[in-house]
């Protein structure tokens, strides 16, 4: 078992630590062996898995070569502020300077099988999903009641262990003099309510949980609160977007980033390897192989092709013309469009396929050649599906209106609705084809865009008069 020794052991460790390690806790204590890496911060911080005094803990070790200390004593210290606040915490067992000079760590108990909220919601029926929210709002309400405000209270930071919710990430706790004003109340359950996925569920229960919010703050809101409740969340969830934008070009334990040069990609960690490199660092390859071809159009060329037990679909976006060149030369390309999109729809419950990476090659900020890799999707196309029994044309055609109400309530369009970019498969409608997509601020730019997206839907079926009215009908009803 590797022995730690020195702080800059950890400081210089990248992502992929092999386990287990021992630390020193001083002469009076026993070593600390940590067994599994749960978050790692390169060069600051690095949550593990471990055993310390014959039972499983979570440790944190700091390790900043001037920070260290001070990043631990605020965890600790807003760790210590929700035990003495009595709200449910992963409760502190140590905090302070191990044996190895410049590691400081903090030790709480381990909650064993304990789930995120985000790790809940994914599988929770809509009775289920209500009950983890309403614990969710009730936890953020005795928070502020006890004037305490947690500035990242995301599903991440919000544990469940036998139906009891927690709250943990004691760096983000701040303790306030006086009682939080509405404003700040408002805002913070907004944040917390626009991680929902699920915008029809919301907008039908925002209403419920903000009550259940009030019963746990002992406060009466009017109808005014009521009101602002609207725009808190959409503020609410344009920031998440900000937010989102950021997130998904920057290395981080989801995403790995990589540039060189003038060829830069960013693809999802856990699937990054030394085979998936090659595909990444040299894409145009896979053009020259003998796979199978989806797609040979002037904008773009679509291959798919067998990887590691799985298929994974590769878009190469085509210049037509020197002044197309010209006219994207300098935006931000085609592939980092579907990139963005496919995490903004899968977020918020939309089937597509699973992003693996996007691929840019730049010479002196000049777009020159643009990629999107992405999962294979198994199904048929929409158009041959209505081809089937009247009641399975009815099940598709609510799962297109369903479909398209999660675009309007997400403020989103597609942009190419051609029956094509519509695959019928054995989890419900995938959208493909993503990077005509837009984002508005508005519903009523949202609506305009969809009620446009709907006119081009239709007209795939212009061909056949008597289903297009029929399917007319049906969508606007």
């Amino acid at each position: 078992m590797t022995v730690i020794h020195e702080a800059r052991f950890l400081q210089r460790a990248s992502r992929d630590l092999s386990f287990p390690f021992s630390l020193s806790m001083g002469s009076e204590e026993p070593p600390l062996i940590l067994t599994k890496s749960l978050r790692h911060l390169p060069g600051k911080r690095l949550t593990v898995l471990a055993h310390w005094q014959g039972k499983e803990v979570v440790a944190k070790l700091f390790f900043h070569p001037k920070w260290a200390a001070y990043y631990g004593e605020k965890d600790a210290k807003g760790v210590f502020q929700l035990m003495r606040a009595s709200i449910p915490t992963a409760t502190l067992q140590f905090a302070g300077m191990s044996g190895v000079e410049g590691v400081f760590v903090v030790i709480l108990n381990y909650l064993e099988d304990a789930l995120s909220l985000q790790a809940k919601l994914l599988t929770a029926s809509l009775e289920e999903k209500f009950f983890l929210w309403k614990d969710t709002v009730t936890l953020l309400g005795r928070l502020h009641e006890k004037r305490l405000i947690h500035k990242d209270f995301h599903g991440g930071n919000v544990l469940f262990q036998h139906q009891r919710a927690y709250v943990i990430d004691g760096a983000e706790i701040v303790k306030i003099n006086s009682s939080l004003p509405m404003k700040k109340r408002l805002n913070d359950l907004a944040q917390c309510l626009v991680q929902e996925k699920d915008y029809v569920f919301l907008k039908k229960q925002w209403r419920s949980l903000l009550k259940e919010y009030m019963a746990a703050t002992h406060l009466s809101f009017t109808d005014n609160e009521f009101n602002s409740m609207e725009k808190y969340l959409a503020s609410a969830e344009k920031k998440k977007n900000i937010k989102r934008k950021k997130k998904i070009l920057r290395d981080c334990t989801e995403f790995l980033v990589i540039s060189k040069r003038n060829h830069e990609f960013v693809c999802d960690r856990t699937l990054y390897d030394e085979e998936l490199k090659n595909i990444l660092v040299n894409p145009a390859m896979c053009f020259i192989k003998p796979h199978r071809v989806l797609k040979a159009g002037n904008t773009a060329t679509v291959i798919a092709f067998p990887f590691k037990g799985r298929s994974l679909v590769l878009k190469r976006y085509n210049v037509k013309s020197f002044w197309h060149g010209v006219r994207r030369g300098f935006k931000s390309s085609r592939a980092l469009r579907s990139w963005y999109y496919a995490h903004r729809l899968r977020e918020q419950g939309i089937l597509t396929p699973r992003p693996v990476a996007f691929i840019e090659t730049r010479k002196q900020g000049w777009l020159r050649e643009a990629y999107y890799l992405s999962e294979y999707c198994e199904g048929v196309s929409i158009l041959e599906a209505m081809k089937a029994p009247i009641p399975f044309q009815k099940e598709l055609i609510h799962q297109l209106k369903n479909l398209l109400e999660r675009l309007s309530l997400s403020k989103l369009s597609h942009g190419d609705m051609k029956s094509t970019n519509f695959l019928v498969t054995q989890k419900g409608l995938c959208l493909l084809d993503l990077d005509s997509m837009k984002e508005f601020d508005t519903l009523k730019g949202t609506k305009r865009a969809l009620q446009k997206d709907t006119t081009r839907f239709l007209q795939n079926w212009e061909h056949d008069k008597d289903f297009y009215h029929m399917l007319k009908s049906e969508m606007n009803s």
